[in-house]
C-alpha cells in the first residue's frame, strides 16, 4: 500500500510539469524572436535566409565563416545584416549564367547592411554579352543600404541603387578591376531627398566612373552627397560625376567644403573648343594629365575637380628647364573648375601646373611635335581601267587621331568619289577637303573619271601641327599605249628571258605569250610602280606553264617597285617550255581593248654544260668576294691556302637554279643537286693515285653547305663559278686526307637528262693539281752592296696577285743591327716575284737572314747574305729550284768514258728541298708524287749502274 508521502510527491511533480509547459506557452505567444545564424558554405546563404521569418518586424543577421557562398535575393522587409565572422573573409559569388547576375539583390523595402565580405563573379569574367551583367549589389527597392569593409572585384558594377529607395552609405570598401562604374546612385523616379555617402574607400582600375549620380526620368530636388577621403587610381572616365538630371540639386559635400552643383559636375560642362580633355589633373593614366603626352597645336582642357581650387584662382603653367622651371602661361580656373591652354606657341618640352597644391611632382607632362608620313601604293593611275592607289598615313607617336585631306583641283563630287567618304568641305581657298577618322587604316583611292593631271594630296592632323603631302598623276586612258622595247627576245631553253614593256599615259599593261596553236599561252598584267614608264619582266622558261610550279614563280618584275599580276596559264606543261620554237607575244594598255604591239620570244635549244676552266685566286679575300674582288689567274695548279675557281659554261641551267627559291646562288645550286638536276664530282686522277689505293673524292657538297665553298652565277654570260678553299674541303668519309704537292683531281659538272632540258646528260670536266705553299730565292747566298734599291727575286707556288713580304734581318753587324723589308711584293703570272730593299744604312761585313712571307705571316722560304761596299761586284750562288720536284723519269747524262785508270766524271744529282721518300708506308694518306712503276729508288739504281758501266768500259 502506497504511503501518503509518496502520493503527495507524485501530485507535486505533476503540477510542476504542467506549470512549466504553460509558462513556456505564454513566453512564445508574448512576442516574435529575432533570427540569427552563423553558417558555412554548405548551409547555403539563400537557404538560411529563406528559413527566417523575414517580414515579422525583427532584424535578422547572417554571419558567414570562411568560404565561397552563392548569391542571395532579399525579398523580405526585415532589416538584414550579412556580416563576416571574426577573422573570416567570406566570398559571395554572382550566379554563373547568361542572365543578369547579382551577388546580392535587394527587391524589398529592407534596411540592408553588408559588412566584411568579398564579392566576385562565379565565372571570373566581366563584360558578358547582351544585357547580362555581373553586379555586386543591386538594390532597386532597399530602404537603405550600408556597405562597409568589403571588396568588389572583377564585376561589371560594384553597387547600383535607386535613389527612390533610400540612403546609401559606403565606407572603407575597395572596388578593383571594375568593368564599368564602382558606385551608381540612380534617381529613376520621384524626387526623394536622400543622402549618398562614400568615404574612405578605394577605387582601383575602374573602367568608366568611380562614383556616378545618374538621372533616368525626373530631377532630384534635394540630395546630399558626401564624397570624402577616397583613393581613386586608374579611373577610365571620372572619379565622381553627376549627370545632367541633377541640375536642380543645390549642393554637394566634398571634404569639408560645400560646393555648388556646377563645380561638382564634371567633363561635359567644361570649356568648349578643346582638342584634348584631361579629366583629372594629378592622375596618371588614360585620362590624367600627369605623365601624359600633349601634341603641339592642341587646345587642352584639364579638370581640377577634387583639387583645392575655386573659380577665378590663377594657376601658372611652367616650362621645365635645365636649372628648374620658367613661367609659360598664367591660367584662370573656370566656373566649372577647368583650366584651358593652347599649345600652339609652346616649345616642345616638359611642363607642369603650379599653385593650389598642383606641382611638378603631380602634374608634369610633355609637349611633343607630332609628325606623319603618307604613302601611295602607286603615284600614277589611269582615269579608267587601272584607277586605284592605296593611301595610308603613319605617325610614330600616335595611333588615334583624325586628319583632313585637301586635293586642290578636284571638285566636291570628284573628291568624295576618290575617297571612301560621303561628304567634303570647302576651305577658305576654295579647295575641298575630306575628314578621315582612322587614317592609319589603308584606304583605296579610286580616280575613275577624274580629269587627267597632277594632283597634290595635303594631309593635316586636325588637332596638331602635323602635316604631309603626296603627289599622284592621273593619265587619260584615251592616250594610253603599251609597246615592247625590243623584239624578238632570244633565250636558251631553261634560262631566264627578259621582256621589257614601255608604257605611255598608263601604268598597267596586259601581256600575252604564246597561243593555242603553240600548245602554250600565258597572260599577265604588268604594273609600273616607280613611274619610269617601263616594266622589265623576267620569265623563267624552266617553270613557265608548268602547274607543278606556281605561276607567280615563273614571272617577276626586275624593279622592286614594279609588279606582275594576274598570271593565267592556259596549258599545263609537263616539261620545260620547248626549245627551237618562236612564241608570239602581244601587249596592250590595260584600258585598251585592242592589241597595240606584237613581238616574239624565241626559245633556243640548249646544249647544256659545254665547258670548264680552272682559275686560282690568292688568299686574303673573303670566300664570297673572290669573284667580285680578287685577282683571278687561269692556272691548273692550286697552292695550299689559295682558292680553286671553277668557271663553268652552262647555258640553260639558270631557270632551274632560280626555281630553287633560295636567298643565294650557293643554296640554289645545292638544292638543284639534291633534286638530281645537277651532279658535281671532284675525284682524284688515276695518275696521282698511289698503287693499291682507291682514288680520293673531295666532298664539295658538304663544303658548299658548310660555307667552305660558294657558287656565283652570271646568267648574262651563261657562266657559273664555284669557288673553294681546298684546304677546307674534306675528302669523303673513310678516305685519306688531301696531300698538297701530290694529289690531282678531275672536276666534273653534269646537267642530268632528268631535268628534261637535254636528251642526254651533258658534262664538262677539268683537271687541276695541288701544290705545297712554298717559295724560293734566286740565290742561295746573297752578297749585297750597302746601297739603296737592292734587288732580291725568286719564285713561288702561290697564286698570281698574292702579296708577299721580303724581310732582311741582321744576324751580326759591326754597326747597328737592322730589319729591312719590302711589304709590297706581288706574285707575277709566271710565279716570279721581285723585291727592292734599301741597304744604304747597313754596315759593311754585316750578315743577315732573308725570309719570304705571305700575307698571313706564313714563311715560304729563307736564305742568308752579307753586306759589301757599294759598287763592289757581289758574288752570287744560285739557289736550286725548290718549287718543283725534280724530274726523275730520265737517267742523268754522263761524260764519255775516260781512260779506265781514272774515275769517270759525272754530272751531280740535282739538289731538292726535301729528302727523297723511299718508304712504301702511307704517311697520312699520300698517294705519292712518283710516277707509277718508276720510283726515286729505281732512279738511283740507274745512276749507279751507269757509273759502274763507265768504270767497266
Amino acid at each position: 500500500m502506497t504511503s501518503n508521502t509518496e502520493k503527495l510527491r507524485a501530485v507535486f511533480l505533476t503540477a510542476l510539469m504542467i506549470g512549466s509547459v504553460f509558462a513556456a506557452g505564454v513566453a512564445f505567444t508574448g512576442s516574435a524572436a529575432a533570427d540569427s545564424s552563423t553558417i558555412t558554405p554548405s548551409d547555403g546563404l539563400q537557404s538560411t535566409y529563406d528559413g527566417f521569418s523575414t517580414s515579422d518586424g525583427t532584424a535578422d543577421t547572417i554571419t558567414l565563416t570562411d568560404g565561397t557562398y552563392s548569391s542571395i535575393n532579399v525579398d523580405g522587409t526585415d532589416a538584414l545584416t550579412i556580416e563576416a565572422a571574426d577573422g573570416a573573409t567570406p566570398v559571395i559569388e554572382t550566379p554563373d549564367n547568361d542572365a543578369e547576375d547579382y551577388a546580392i539583390s535587394i527587391n524589398a523595402a529592407a534596411d540592408v547592411t553588408v559588412d566584411g565580405v568579398e564579392i566576385t563573379p562565379a565565372n571570373a569574367e566581366t563584360g558578358d554579352s547582351g544585357n547580362a551583367e555581373d553586379a555586386g549589389i543591386w538594390a532597386p527597392n532597399a530602404s537603405s543600404l550600408t556597405v562597409t569593409d568589403s571588396t568588389f572585384d572583377s564585376v561589371d558594377f560594384g553597387i547600383q541603387m535607386r535613389a527612390s529607395s533610400g540612403d546609401l552609405d559606403v565606407s572603407s570598401t575597395t572596388f578593383s578591376n571594375i568593368e564599368d562604374e564602382g558606385v551608381v546612385y540612380n534617381s529613376y523616379s520621384g524626387s526623394p531627398s536622400n543622402a549618398v555617402s562614400v568615404t574612405g574607400s578605394t577605387f582601383d582600375t575602374v573602367g568608366t566612373d568611380g562614383i556616378l549620380l545618374l538621372e533616368d526620368s525626373t530631377s532630384i530636388a534635394s540630395i546630399t552627397a558626401t564624397i570624402t577621403g577616397n583613393d581613386f587610381s586608374d579611373i577610365g572616365d571620372f572619379a565622381y560625376v553627376a549627370a545632367d538630371g541633377f541640375a536642380t540639386a543645390s549642393s554637394r559635400t566634398t571634404g569639408t567644403s560645400v560646393l555648388p552643383y556646377s563645380q561638382w559636375t564634371a567633363f561635359n560642362n567644361g570649356p568648349e573648343d578643346a582638342d584634348r580633355e584631361f579629366r583629372n589633373a594629378t592622375q596618371t593614366g588614360q585620362n590624367g594629365l600627369n605623365e601624359s603626352l600633349v601634341y603641339s597645336g592642341q587646345i587642352v582642357n584639364v579638370s581640377l575637380l577634387g583639387q583645392d581650387v575655386t573659380p577665378g584662382d590663377e594657376i601658372v603653367l611652367r616650362k621645365v628647364t635645365s636649372s628648374g622651371s620658367t613661367p609659360a602661361q598664367t591660367l584662370t580656373v573656370s566656373e566649372e573648375l577647368y583650366l584651358q591652354f593652347d599649345t600652339s606657341n609652346l616649345e616642345t618640352s616638359n611642363y607642369f601646373l603650379s599653385g593650389n597644391g598642383l606641382s611638378r611632382a603631380n602634374t608634369e607632362f610633355e609637349v611633343v611635335e607630332q609628325s606623319i608620313s603618307t604613302t601611295l601604293s602607286t603615284d600614277t593611275v589611269d582615269n579608267a581601267g587601272s584607277t586605284t592607289s592605296d593611301y595610308s598615313v603613319a605617325s610614330d607617336l600616335r595611333n588615334n587621331y583624325q586628319v583632313t585631306v585637301t586635293v586642290p583641283g578636284l571638285t566636291k563630287s570628284e573628291i568624295t568619289s576618290v575617297f571612301p567618304v560621303s561628304s567634303a568641305t570647302e576651305n577658305d581657298n576654295g579647295n575641298y577637303y575630306v575628314t578621315l577618322s582612322n587614317p592609319e587604316t589603308t584606304k583605296t583611292l579610286d580616280f575613275s573619271g577624274v580629269s587627267a593631271g597632277n594632283y597634290t594630296l595635303t594631309t593635316d592632323v586636325t588637332d596638331s601641327t602635323a602635316s604631309a603631302t603626296s603627289n599622284i598623276t592621273v593619265n587619260d586612258v584615251g592616250n594610253a599605249n603599251a609597246n615592247f622595247v625590243s623584239s624578238p627576245v632570244n633565250v636558251d631553253r631553261g634560262d631566264i628571258a627578259t621582256i621589257n614593256v614601255s608604257m605611255t599615259a598608263t601604268t598597267t599593261a596586259d601581256v600575252t605569250i604564246g597561243q593555242s596553236s603553240a600548245g602554250y599561252q600565258q597572260n599577265f598584267t604588268v604594273v609600273d610602280g616607280n613611274g619610269d614608264g617601263y616594266v622589265a619582266v623576267e620569265i623563267n622558261t624552266y617553270t613557265a606553264g608548268r602547274q607543278a610550279y606556281a605561276d607567280g614563280a615563273a614571272f617577276s618584275a626586275v624593279a622592286s617597285d614594279d609588279e606582275v599580276r594576274y598570271v593565267d596559264s592556259r596549258f599545263d606543261l609537263q616539261r620545260p617550255l620547248a626549245g627551237g620554237t618562236s612564241y608570239r607575244t602581244s601587249v596592250k594598255a590595260n584600258s585598251s581593248s585592242n592589241v597595240q604591239n606584237i613581238g616574239r620570244l624565241v626559245v633556243d635549244s640548249t646544249a647544256g654544260i659545254t665547258g670548264q676552266n680552272i682559275w686560282t685566286a690568292p688568299s686574303g679575300t673573303s670566300l664570297n668576294s673572290v669573284i667580285a674582288d680578287a685577282e683571278l689567274s687561269q692556272d691548273t695548279s692550286i697552292a695550299s691556302g689559295d682558292y680553286a675557281v671553277h668557271e663553268i659554261t652552262a647555258p640553260g641551267i639558270f631557270g632551274l637554279l632560280q626555281n630553287a627559291s633560295t636567298a643565294n646562288d650557293t643554296q640554289a645550286f645545292v638544292n638543284a643537286s639534291t633534286f638530281n638536276e645537277l651532279s658535281l664530282s671532284v675525284d682524284q686522277t688515276e695518275q696521282s693515285t698511289r698503287a693499291n689505293f682507291d682514288p680520293k673524292s673531295l666532298n664539295y657538297s658538304k663544303a658548299l653547305s658548310d660555307d667552305n665553298a660558294t657558287v656565283v652565277t652570271d646568267a648574262a654570260n651563261d657562266t657559273v663559278y664555284i669557288v673553294s678553299d681546298l684546304a677546307q674541303v674534306n675528302v669523303n668519309e673513310n678516305q685519306r686526307s688531301l696531300r698538297f704537292g701530290e694529289d690531282a683531281f678531275n672536276a666534273s659538272l653534269t646537267l642530268n637528262s632528268s631535268a628534261n632540258l637535254t636528251k642526254k646528260d651533258s658534262t664538262a670536266s677539268a683537271i687541276f693539281s695541288t701544290a705545297k705553299r712554298t717559295g724560293s730565292f734566286d740565290q742561295n747566298e746573297y752578297t749585297i752592296g750597302a746601297a739603296d734599291n737592292q734587288t732580291i727575286s725568286g719564285t713561288t707556288t702561290v697564286a698570281q696577285g698574292t702579296s708577299l713580304t721580303v724581310r732582311a734581318a741582321s744576324t751580326s753587324s759591326p754597326g747597328d743591327g737592322f730589319i729591312l723589308s719590302d711589304t709590297q711584293v706581288n706574285v707575277s703570272s709566271d710565279g716570279t716575284w721581285t723585291a727592292e730593299i734599301d741597304f744604304a744604312d747597313a754596315s759593311v761585313n754585316a750578315t743577315f737572314e732573308l725570309t719570304l712571307d705571305d700575307s698571313s705571316g706564313n714563311e715560304l722560304a729563307s736564305t742568308t747574305g752579307s753586306i759589301v761596299e757599294a759598287g763592289e761586284t757581289p758574288t752570287t750562288t744560285e739557289a736550286p729550284d725548290t718549287t718543283e720536284a725534280p724530274d726523275t723519269t730520265e737517267a742523268p747524262q754522263t761524260t764519255e768514258a775516260p781512260d779506265t785508270t781514272e774515275a769517270p766524271q759525272t754530272t751531280e744529282a740535282p739538289e731538292t728541298t726535301e729528302s727523297m721518300d723511299t718508304t712504301t708506308e702511307d704517311d697520312g694518306g699520300s698517294s705519292g708524287g712518283d710516277i707509277p712503276g718508276f720510283t726515286t729508288g729505281i732512279a738511283l739504281v740507274a745512276i749507279l749502274g751507269a757509273a759502274l758501266l763507265a768504270l767497266r768500259e
